[in-house]
């Protein structure tokens, strides 16, 4: 039997525990290689993601609760199973309305 599904599960289970009472984003790194990486993104509800910019190409999943993606071009709300594209060097921030867990994928893909 393979561990990797082990060590996914692992880390899902410590970002689900640690955004219960978190203040701030909980971010943990699910994969990483020089063309790509995987993101677990937890926010507890009203907890917000500070504008930044991203300078690879960009995909937000949610997975589970609803966020507020927000740039230049206004408000997106996203809920469970919504993808959106982050486009590069968009000054953006994400707030959670729910407590939240999603995916951000950075890179080729």
């Amino acid at each position: 039997m393979s561990n990797r599904n082990n060590t996914s599960t692992s880390i899902i289970e410590q970002v689900l525990f640690k955004i219960k009472t978190a203040t701030k984003p909980v971010i943990e790194t699910l994969h990483r290689n020089e063309d790509l990486q995987v993101t677990m993104l937890g926010l507890n509800s009203g907890v917000s993601l500070s504008d930044h910019r991203t300078k690879v190409p960009a995909k937000l999943t949610v997975l589970s609760g609803s966020v507020i993606y927000n740039d230049v071009d206004g408000m997106t709300s996203l809920l469970r199973g919504d993808e959106l594209a982050i486009p590069m060097n968009v000054k953006h921030s994400v707030q959670a309305t729910r407590r939240s867990i999603c995916l951000l994928t950075r890179g080729a893909g």
